[in-house]
C-alpha cells in the first residue's frame, strides 16, 4: 500500500504544473459560487506521524524531520 502511495506522489511531483492549473481552475469555480472562500481559516494543531527515521529506507521521508512530542494533555489527570 505505502509503495502505491509513493508511487501516485512521484507522479503527482512529475505532473506539478497540471496538477497547480486543476487546483487554481477548481478555486477559481469555488471563488465563483462563494465569493467568502478562504476568508476565514482554522488551523489544527495535532501532530501527525512524519516516519523521520534518518535512515534511507523504503518506508522513511527524506523530507520529514526530526520532532517531539510535548507532554501537555498525554496523561489522565493532567500532570
Amino acid at each position: 500500500m505505502c509503495n502505491a502511495c509513493y508511487r501516485f506522489a512521484a507522479k503527482l511531483r512529475a505532473f506539478k504544473p497540471l496538477l497547480d492549473a486543476c487546483i487554481a481552475a477548481v478555486l477559481a469555480a469555488l471563488h465563483g459560487e462563494m465569493p467568502d472562500l478562504g476568508r476565514d481559516v482554522a488551523i489544527d494543531g495535532s501532530d501527525l506521524p512524519a516516519y523521520a527515521s534518518g535512515q534511507r529506507f523504503v518506508y522513511s521521508d527524506p523530507d520529514a524531520s526530526w520532532g517531539h512530542r510535548s507532554a501537555v494533555s498525554t496523561r489522565k489527570g493532567g500532570g
